[in-house]
């Protein structure tokens, strides 16, 4: 009777250590789990954000498009006044040479 309890408690403690290791490798797949779940919110967080900047920086972008293209409009309009006034100055400059000489053979 003995040896039948010894061997009883024997099983039994077989038994627990089995469950025990099924419960860690249950506790240990829960965890795994949860990590997993966590790591693909952080995931979907950091695609949401980096989806934002792109699209941030992409309307940036446009917007500095279409400031360097004013910018270069205005800067075509002012070289354009700018041969102007230096052909206007030409003619002034012709002119004034014209009277001068004009005044020199008097």
């Amino acid at each position: 009777m003995e040896e039948e309890q010894c061997r009883y408690e024997e099983k039994l403690e077989n038994f627990l250590i089995l469950v025990s290791e099924v419960l860690k490798a249950t506790l240990a797949t829960d965890a795994v789990i949860g990590a997993m779940a966590a790591l693909e919110e952080i995931l979907y967080q950091f695609e949401e954000k980096l989806q934002a900047e792109r699209e941030e920086a992409a309307r940036k972008q446009e917007e500095l498009q279409a400031q360097l293209q004013a910018q270069q409009a205005a800067l075509e309009e002012n070289q354009s006044l700018l041969r102007q006034a230096q052909e206007e100055v030409k003619g002034m400059h012709t002119k004034f040479e014209e009277t001068n000489d004009c005044y020199e053979l008097s």
